[in-house]
């Protein structure tokens, strides 16, 4: 999703999506989907940076907890986030292997404490 996100393809990271996703909220995909898009095209370039927190695999069931910085510039691995010019969040994902590939099948964000960042 990050490599997609960075290139502006918005159909690829909808597409790590699972068609039966379901949040914490009752947000459907096409939810999500939609506001993945419009995110994309009002903020044009932006830089993508995802930090795994933890990430716990059971056969094909995993969940991941992910920071994701998103700046107008590219960020490095050693780059502190709390001084970044960026907006910070914090995903934790549920995934699920089906047919070979991994898709996302429930997500909640949060804006990240300083704690989550260190």
């Amino acid at each position: 999703c990050e490599s997609a996100a960075n290139a502006g393809d918005s159909a690829a990271v909808v597409a790590a999506i699972a068609e039966d996703y379901k949040d914490g909220d009752g947000r459907a995909k096409s939810v999500v989907a939609k506001r993945i898009r419009a995110r994309m095209k009002q903020h044009g370039k932006r830089f993508v940076h995802a930090r795994p927190r933890s990430v716990k695999v059971d056969a094909d069931h995993a969940t991941a907890s992910v920071l994701v910085a998103m700046a107008g510039q590219r960020l490095g691995p050693k780059d502190d986030l709390l001084k970044a010019s960026a907006d910070l969040l914090k995903f934790e994902l549920k995934l699920q292997r089906r047919d070979g590939k991994w898709a996302i099948t429930a997500a909640r964000w949060t804006r990240p404490s300083p704690l989550d960042v260190l």
